[in-house]
């Protein structure tokens, strides 16, 4: 082992005069750093880094290092001594090297020394993840961000897909189209679920929309999951109207309808709320294109659940700005959609408003001779019906079973507490489409331990006995219980 590196010694390596500045030794050190590279000269950045440390150590009253540092031990020859070029290097060989570079700088180097650093070791390993990782840190440190976003996203198409799923994380507003289709392929899809939520959050609902179509359209996968309660996406769709994107919103619904096989969705929907959603979204899609914006996102605030003196304090600011069109867009609400039209306290009116002229007479007179007609008609028919009825019966008896049991869980769902409700929900729907499928041997288990769960949570949620949560949990085992029947009678005990 050679000698340690005295003062004078370490000032010389660094080349400084005697006595120098703190600043001085940095920005010298710093300087020479840039020619002594440990992959290419690993002596040289040893002395170096051995006569930094020492004047350091000196200057601040400490002991300097007792022995001199030898240069990173490795099996491939430099460049300098082999003519080889760094690739011929082992990976991990060249990892260590950089590390060693990394351990060397000082902590008062400028921020643009780890990135030097990084950007060298991305170059020479390039399929590593390692050394991404050093760049996308050390750009965040250096608050060059749209450096940062550039550095994940060449990341992620090198094959690391971490850096996608960090870029999502850390700057979800930064995504491109590019990002959300590799997410829509690549991602589970209960991710794609949650990601929808960020989106719409932060105002992106162009790719919350696209996330949440890849999301439905992959739901056949394995392992994919059912997707979320209906009574979701029916507040998606009034997000989506929230935010100026009627299209998307009508896309969504169309697709969703789709996917339940439905024409009319609300037909389907058995717990009250969600109907009601639903209604009030159908309601908006169906308004006209040129509908007024203002008013289209106050209606679908209203409908979220915003406070209706507020929503009305606004509309009445719009009347006031703009009277003839707003009179206009609420008249057009007025007769097409009731359910939006009652949030705005406007009177509702037909489609078509009666005729006060004595033409009534005479179309009345019209109906009364087309009614007895039809009723004559149908009573010729009514008799085939009924010998049809008992046909279908069997298969109206398991619609009906299928419908109570989707009921159920979306009832099911909507009781359940927050921290619950997320991950339960799924299950609950998954198991569903499972018993539907047949595939009871899938679902007993599941259930089972599903209500073990519950049980477990439900004793640990109140501990001290307070009746008013007493109560609550009654109620969400009171729909649990229902949620069991249901699915019993899918796929019996």
């Amino acid at each position: 082992m050679r000698a340690h590196m005295d003062f004078d010694e370490a000032l010389r390596e660094l080349g400084v005069d005697a006595d120098p500045g703190d600043e001085t030794v940095r920005r010298a050190y710093l300087r020479k750093l840039k020619t002594r590279k440990p992959e290419s000269d690993p002596e040289g950045f040893a002395r170096l880094r051995e006569a930094y440390e020492a004047v350091l150590a000196i200057r601040e009253g400490r002991a300097a290092p007792r022995t001199r540092a030898e240069p990173l031990a490795s099996p491939v020859r430099t460049a300098e001594s082999s003519g080889a070029s760094e690739t011929d290097a082992e990976p991990q060989d060249v990892l260590e090297r950089f590390r060693a570079e990394f351990r060397g700088l000082p902590a008062d180097a400028p921020p643009d020394a780890p990135v030097e650093v990084a950007r060298r070791a991305v170059d020479a390993l390039p399929d590593e993840e390692e050394p991404w990782h050093w760049l996308t840190s050390a750009l965040l440190a250096g608050k060059r961000l749209p450096e940062a976003v550039a550095a994940y996203r060449a990341a992620y198409r090198k094959g690391h897909l971490v850096f996608l799923a960090e870029l999502v994380q850390d700057f979800a507003q930064e995504l491109v189209d590019e990002d959300i289709h590799v997410l829509g392929r690549v991602a589970p899809v209960h991710y794609l679920w949650e990601l929808v939520e960020q989106l719409l959050q932060g105002g992106a609902p162009a790719h919350a929309a696209r996330c949440l179509l890849d999301a439905l359209g992959r739901t056949g996968e394995r392992l994919a999951g059912a997707p979320p309660p209906t009574i979701w996406f029916a507040q998606t769709v009034l997000r989506l109207h929230a935010q100026s994107r009627s299209d998307l919103a009508v896309e969504v619904t169309r697709h969703y309808a789709a996917w339940l096989r439905v024409k009319v969705i609300a037909e389907g929907i058995g717990h009250p709320e969600t109907a009601s959603l639903w209604r009030r979204a159908e309601q908006l899609n169906a308004l006209p294109r040129d509908f007024s914006p203002d008013l289209r996102i106050l209606l679908a605030n209203a409908a979220l659940g915003d406070d209706l003196d507020s929503v009305r304090a606004a509309y009445r600011q719009l009347l006031a700005q703009a009277p003839e069109k707003t009179r206009g867009a609420a008249d057009v609400v007025s007769r097409q959609a009731p359910d939006l039209s009652s949030l705005l306290g406007l009177p509702t009116r037909p489609v078509h408003e009666p005729d006060s002229s004595g033409s009534g007479e005479i179309a009345l007179g019209t109906v009364k001779g087309w009614l007895q007609l039809v009723f004559s008609v149908l009573a010729t028919v009514l008799l085939s019906y009924l010998l049809l009825f008992r046909a279908s019966s069997s298969s109206t008896r398991e619609r009906t079973v299928v419908t109570e049991a989707r009921i159920a869980a979306e009832e099911f769902c909507l009781h359940l507490p927050g921290e619950q409700q997320s991950f339960r929900c799924f299950q609950l729907h998954r198991m569903v489409d499972q018993a539907i499928a047949k595939q009871c041997p899938r679902v007993h288990p599941e259930w089972a331990t599903v209500k073990v769960q519950l049980a477990a949570w439900a004793a640990a949620r109140n501990p001290g006995g307070d009746s008013k949560v007493a109560a609550e949990l009654e109620r969400m085992k009171s729909y649990q219980e229902d949620f069991e029947r249901s699915l019993g009678r899918l796929c019996p005990p």
